[in-house]
């Protein structure tokens, strides 16, 4: 938790964050959880992955994200039921981001694939995001999933509620490709409540998952303004983002986008510096060259 004798923090984080969603460029998050191998090897991995995430800013990331796994509520995503899950929350841990932010001077982005349960219900949920951001995390998104599985999904909105009034973070709500945006009831007390939402284009809890174009759709709907708890959200996306699919999602709405081998590098095959800025400039280009007649093209 943030204490009184880190106002001037404070203020820097809260001017940072208002800041970050005001620009119409892409926004590049690649995703620290293809490096995971380097965090749970010997001393020199580790060292070797807080390099990479300064060359990862050096190369014009705007943030940096951590995906957090509990395998209690992946287990329960559907295409996961018969699939092995990640677990790293002892990984992944606010330790990890106070050594991050020691690193690299661009914002963490904390995603919680996490039950409430495994937290011992809403109150433990809330306190383990208020760890994060003691932890110096900026963003921090949970999924509404992992709430509705719960039968807690009322209880998500005071959870928030709670956490912004102990700290200054900037909260997102995450849903799955098939948690179709039209069919869910939010109350009117959800506007205004988020600041960013993230929709998943990939089933959650391991790489190497294909394209699910129904995370864009979602987005897209969301994206339109017509729903007013999206309103004045900054929208991401998050699985399989390349460049053949970034300037799509750009022109939907898309301003955020996690990216993780087609930045890092696949397989343990890590990019350096210069590969890194490749992605940048392939995926920048992309974003601002793919028209509309482009998508009309390839049939999407």
């Amino acid at each position: 938790m943030i204490m009184k004798g880190e106002n001037m923090a404070l203020i820097q984080r809260t001017e940072m964050l208002k800041r970050f969603p005001t620009s119409d460029f892409p926004k590049i998050n690649p995703s620290l959880t293809t490096l995971e191998p380097l965090v749970r090897g010997s001393a020199s991995d580790r060292v070797r992955f807080f390099d990479m995430a300064k060359q990862a800013e050096t190369a014009g990331a705007s943030s940096l994200h951590l995906d957090v796994f509990d395998p209690n509520y992946l287990k329960k995503v559907k295409g996961n039921e018969n699939n092995p899950v990640g677990d790293n929350m002892g990984v992944f841990d606010p330790k990890l981001v106070e050594q991050l932010k020691k690193a690299v001077n661009i914002p963490i982005d904390v995603h919680l694939m996490v039950s409430p349960l495994t937290r011992n219900g809403c109150e433990g949920f809330r306190d383990y995001i208020l760890e994060f951001a003691g932890a110096g995390a900026d963003f921090v998104s949970m999924h509404w999933g992992a709430f509705e599985a719960a039968g807690l999904e009322p209880d998500i909105f005071q959870t928030v509620q709670d956490v912004k009034e102990r700290c200054s973070i900037s909260l997102g709500i995450a849903f799955n490709h098939y948690e179709s945006i039209p069919s869910l009831r939010f109350p009117v007390s959800f506007r205004g409540l988020f600041d960013f939402a993230l929709f998943m284009t990939v089933i959650p809890g391991a790489g190497g998952k294909p394209f699910e174009p129904k995370g864009v759709d979602n987005m897209c709907f969301a994206a339109t303004g017509d729903h007013p708890a999206f309103r004045d959200v900054l929208m991401g996306i998050d699985g399989a983002v390349n460049n053949d699919r970034i300037g799509e999602m750009f022109l939907k709405g898309g301003k955020w986008f996690v990216v993780g081998s087609y930045w890092f590098g696949p397989n343990g095959n890590y990019r350096d510096l210069a590969g890194m800025e490749r992605a940048y400039d392939t995926l920048m280009n992309a974003a601002h060259t793919t028209t509309w007649k482009d998508i009309k093209a390839t049939g999407d």
